[in-house]
């Protein structure tokens, strides 16, 4: 899996693209009482808030490496992928998901995010956008990180056009339209959208805060 995922995401398009382009999003402040599943928590960045917080966070991770390294740190995860979270449905108040969704089946996550949130249950979400592919391929660096960015736009138009992946992994870009329509699906209301700086008019990160129906 690229390095530009898990772990080193975030603070990789922190240091690649600057604060102009990543905000610093709301991705944790919640009371106490709060259940909160971190939906590819890499090596525990956000369970590291989120417990001096006082919060119950589960950071859920695939990835073998990452996954003993958060266990290792005392937080507490359990290995899963984001379409089959070992959870009850209606168990967590929130679900967080920092730029993970690009690397998964993204309906299905969505899917499971609805599933183990509670009715009124929110999600805080970041993705990959557009921008982000181009800036890649524009300014590199490196000739590995350009390459990774035109694959990110061929398997994203891909996938849009056939419903299947290419290349032997996932690494989409997202767009609020596109997100709106999973969202449509499974019963969310999206509450709050931040795209920050563009690149060549698209969005580099997008901040999605949503709420599932409380009827749901």
């Amino acid at each position: 899996m690229s390095e530009l995922h898990g772990r080193t995401s975030t603070d990789l398009t922190k240091r690649l693209f600057g604060e102009e382009y990543y905000a610093d999003f709301p991705m944790c402040d919640f009371p106490e009482n709060a259940t909160v599943l971190d939906v590819g928590c890499g090596s525990g960045r956000y369970l590291r808030e989120l417990s001096s917080r006082g919060v119950r966070a589960i950071g859920i991770e695939p990835n073998a490496e990452r996954f003993e390294a958060s266990k290792n740190a005392g937080f507490t995860v359990v290995r899963a992928g984001a379409e089959h979270l070992p959870f009850d449905d209606g168990f967590a108040d929130v679900v967080l998901c920092s730029v993970a969704l690009p690397y998964t089946d993204e309906p299905k996550a969505v899917a499971e995010w609805a599933r183990v949130l509670k009715a009124g249950g929110e999600v805080r979400a970041s993705y990959h956008g557009f921008g982000y592919a181009l800036w890649l391929i524009s300014r590199g660096p490196g000739l590995r990180r350009r390459l990774f960015g035109a694959k990110m736009i061929a398997q994203t138009w891909l996938y849009w056009l056939t419903g299947k992946t290419f290349f032997g992994d996932r690494s989409f870009c997202q767009t609020t339209n596109r997100m709106k329509t999973y969202y449509a699906k499974t019963g969310f209301t999206l509450l709050e959208i931040d795209e920050g700086r563009p690149f060549w008019g698209w969005p580099v990160v997008i901040f999605h805060h949503l709420r599932k129906s409380p009827a749901a």
